[in-house]
């Protein structure tokens, strides 16, 4: 079993989606030797986030791209792992994509693996809302839809060997509240 300190572990057999990525990106996604060099190697990514993104607006791909080579890397690989588990669709896919886009600026490009739970809390805490801006309190259903993919995502980053329902769940992410949206009467007059 991985290591929460060790959240790329290396891969003896190639993931399961990696028939379905152009011949170009299957070479660098074998082992972490090549997987290293391919953060490096801009066409090599441009092929992976060419496949993770196929049949996105080409926003996602635009806001994708504007990460750092390492984050950008980390989540093409990411949404193409989606694929093998659970073959989401084009709006699951965007929404995860842009969860994960905006944590990496709002980190400032810090790479995920580097992360710590006090970063996750403060972009998660940047979705509050007060009372007066937010009465309905829809800012508490973002949070915790934002908290679930990153769950998943680091779940993912730190055990991607193991079958998605035998995750641990990482420390970073762990004990990370989900909240509930206070019911508030508004009747129109």
């Amino acid at each position: 079993m991985a290591t929460p300190h060790s959240p790329t572990p290396s891969r003896s057999n190639p993931p399961s989606y990696y028939n379905n990525l152009p011949l170009a990106a299957r070479v660098i996604t074998t082992d972490n030797t090549t997987k290293e060099k391919a953060s490096t190697d801009n066409e090599a990514n441009d092929k992976i986030l060419e496949a993770a993104t196929a049949g996105l607006n080409r926003h996602f791909v635009r806001l994708l791209k504007e990460q750092s080579n390492q984050n950008a890397f980390t989540i093409s690989e990411y949404v193409l792992a989606m694929y093998s588990e659970i073959n989401p669709s084009a709006s699951h896919r965007e929404s995860h994509l842009k969860t994960l886009c905006y944590l990496s600026d709002f980190q400032n490009q810090k790479p995920f693996s580097k992360m710590t739970r006090e970063d996750i809390l403060r972009y998660l805490d940047s979705h509050r809302r007060p009372e007066e801006s937010d009465p309905l309190h829809k800012w508490i259903g973002t949070y915790n839809l934002r908290r679930t993919y990153l769950l998943r995502f680091f779940k993912w980053l730190y055990y991607p060997e193991l079958e998605p329902s035998k995750r641990p769940i990482p420390e970073v992410v762990k004990n990370i509240p989900s909240f509930k949206r206070r019911a508030i009467n508004i009747q129109a007059n």
